[in-house]
Formats: C-alpha cells, sequence, structure tokens
C-alpha cells in the first residue's frame, strides 16, 4: 500500500472520529436525550479501539520518503488528538449532569413572589408575574430533592419540584408553580 494511501487513512479516521463524536456530543447537549448519552457511550468504545487499532498500525509504518514520514507523523498525531477532545467532551457532559436546570413558570394566574427553592441546592426568585418564567441551575449535591415556597396573594405555599435527584442524575425540566406538575 502506498504511503499516501496510509496517511489518507489516518486522516479520514481522526476525521471522521472527531466529526461523528462531536455531532452526538452536540446533538445530546441540545436535547439531552438519554439514548444519545448511550449512542454515545458505544460510540465512544468502538471509536477508541478503531483509533487504537489505525494508529497501532500507523505506528508500524515507515517510509524512506521525507515527505510520506511527516505525513504519517501527522496522521498520527489527528488521531492522538481526539483523545483530548472527548475527555474535553466528557467532562462537559458530567458537569450538564451534576444540576438541574429547572424553568419555573408562575402557572397561578396571580403574581407570586418570595419563592424560595430548598433542596439539593437553595436558590430565590424575588418575584414571578404571570406566565413569567425563570430558570435555576441548581446543584445536585448527594442524594436530594427540591421543593419550592412562595407567597401569592399573602398565603404560603409548598410544593415538591423534584423527589428525589442524586448525581449524576441532572437533568432539564420545567416546573409549573401552582399545578404541581414538572415536565421532563
Amino acid at each position: 500500500m502506498k504511503g499516501v494511501t496510509k496517511i489518507k487513512i489516518g486522516n479520514l479516521t481522526a476525521l471522521i472520529s472527531f466529526l461523528i463524536g462531536t455531532a452526538i456530543f452536540l446533538a445530546y447537549v441540545i436535547s439531552e436525550n438519554d439514548q444519545l448519552f448511550l449512542i454515545g457511550y458505544f460510540y465512544l468504545i468502538v471509536a477508541g479501539i478503531s483509533n487504537f487499532v489505525i494508529l497501532f498500525w500507523l505506528l508500524l509504518q515507515t517510509s524512506e520518503d521525507r515527505s510520506i514520514r511527516k505525513g504519517l507523523n501527522r496522521s498520527k498525531i489527528f488521531i492522538v488528538a481526539n483523545i483530548p477532545i472527548a475527555i474535553g467532551y466528557f467532562f462537559v457532559i458530567m458537569y450538564l449532569l451534576s444540576y438541574l436546570r429547572i424553568t419555573f413558570v408562575n402557572s397561578t394566574g396571580d403574581t407570586i413572589t418570595n419563592v424560595r427553592i430548598i433542596g439539593c441546592d437553595n436558590k430565590s426568585i424575588s418575584h414571578l408575574d404571570t406566565d413569567q418564567s425563570k430558570t435555576k441551575w441548581i446543584g445536585i449535591n448527594g442524594d436530594c430533592s427540591v421543593d419550592i415556597k412562595y407567597l401569592i396573594n399573602g398565603e404560603e405555599k409548598q410544593e415538591t419540584v423534584v423527589g428525589y435527584s442524586s448525581g449524576p442524575m441532572g437533568q432539564r425540566l420545567k416546573y409549573e408553580i401552582g399545578s404541581n406538575e414538572s415536565i421532563f
């Protein structure tokens, strides 16, 4: 097999692995679909093995031609460069999984005030007008739940938003205050 073909195989392996991995990563970050998380996990295994095999094969290739040798070395670097990228994607996903990103929507029909978010991570919202929403990132610190207390027409009410969460169980959800309903 010619050196140029070997270089193309290495470069294509690195490029295709990067593009597919990035597409799965971005699709998961945008949609937070659990199936994409599993697809990404299995893709990481398959891509890791195939990249390792191609890298090992490239390491065994030699050439008298200086430009072919440089091309082979560049292909090896491209394949190895996918490793820190994959690690970076992993850390971003783990960060997202350590937070509940809850959009609180006031569906009570009245303005509510002094909204206190209690549980995993204490937060507050000073007031929400009717149909107004606000998103809060709630850190998941061990096993916990999320409740809210708020004032409506001078009366304090309390609702459970998330009954149980534990790291890494982060997700994005919408909670309609007054309806006792979380929408995942």
